[in-house]
């Protein structure tokens, strides 16, 4: 009797074990690039990697504008150069080469005639703190009276300058949209010539022409013509700086201050002696002026 039962027992736990149902197979659980593997017959975690993980793209190296050359001069497009253009009272960078004790030449104006004179520039620091003259000033030239402008000899441009008296001569003035001035030189009859709207000091269409009376040319030097939705909006109106036969060809040079802006001021010469083609006067200098 004890062996039969002991032997029932033994079935019956056999019987067990078969109807035990298996363990259940490993699910993979995604876990952010790894998979994560458990059962119950494994109760410590498992990672293993999924593939190999991506490489985050490395930064972009940091880029600092790099200084400009110390023997240029800016320009409105930012480049450096020798300058060919200075105004008194104008800041002078410090990146730009030195013209401190050169030899340049000064148009002093007067209202109806003016005067090109050999003058030597300074540059003054900007303060009275002991600043380098090398970290930036501003132009000026000996003396109380100073220059409306500066211009150096030019070579491959104008080789040589002539001092002396300039007559007839335009200085400071705002030409309005429809009016004129002209200019009677040894080559012919030059006019300057302003086309446009004008609203309580200010444009809202301009256009400034030269024009040569005797060759019926004309040349534009400067303009703005808004889109439609811009039309409205007035803009500060430019001026003629001065004008005059500045290389004494007996023709009419300009220059312009075209900037149109409250923010900084630009300024463009004109000479009649680098016209190229059909042009008048040709665009030699630039100068670009600090923030009012």
């Amino acid at each position: 009797m004890r062996v039969a039962l002991a032997l029932a027992l033994a079935g019956l736990a056999c019987a067990g074990c078969r109807e035990r149902p298996r363990a259940s197979p490993r699910r993979p659980l995604a876990v952010r690039g790894t998979a994560y593997t458990r059962s119950r017959l494994d109760v410590a975690a498992e990672f293993r990697p999924v593939g190999a993980r991506r490489k985050p793209a490395p930064l972009p190296a940091p880029s600092y504008p790099r200084p400009p050359a110390p023997d240029r001069a800016r320009d409105s497009i930012g480049t450096f150069y020798a300058p060919r253009l200075l105004m008194p009272g104008e800041p002078y960078s410090e990146w730009a080469p030195s013209v401190t004790g050169q030899t340049w030449f000064g148009l002093f104006a007067g209202r109806t005639a003016s005067d090109l004179r050999e003058v030597t520039v300074t540059i003054e620091p900007l303060n009275t703190l002991g600043d380098s003259v090398a970290a930036g000033g501003r132009v000026k030239v000996p003396g109380k009276h100073q220059p409306l402008f500066l211009v150096p000899v030019m070579p491959g441009v104008l080789p040589e300058w002539r001092p002396g008296p300039i007559s007839p001569a335009l200085s400071q003035q705002y030409l309005r949209p429809g009016e004129s001035r002209d200019f009677p030189l040894s080559a012919g009859t030059f006019t300057l010539r302003v086309t446009g709207t004008y609203v309580a000091g200010n444009v809202t269409d301009y256009e400034l022409r030269i024009v040569d009376v005797a060759a019926g040319r004309s040349q534009v030097l400067k303009a703005y013509h808004p889109p439609p939705q811009y039309a409205h909006e007035p803009r500060p109106m430019p001026h003629v700086v001065w004008a005059g036969d500045l290389d004494r060809d007996g023709k009419l040079d300009v220059l312009v201050q075209d900037d149109m802006s409250e923010l900084a001021a630009h300024w463009t010469l004109y000479l009649s002696s680098a016209a190229r083609g059909r042009e008048i006067v040709h665009r030699v200098a630039e100068l670009e002026g600090g923030s009012c």
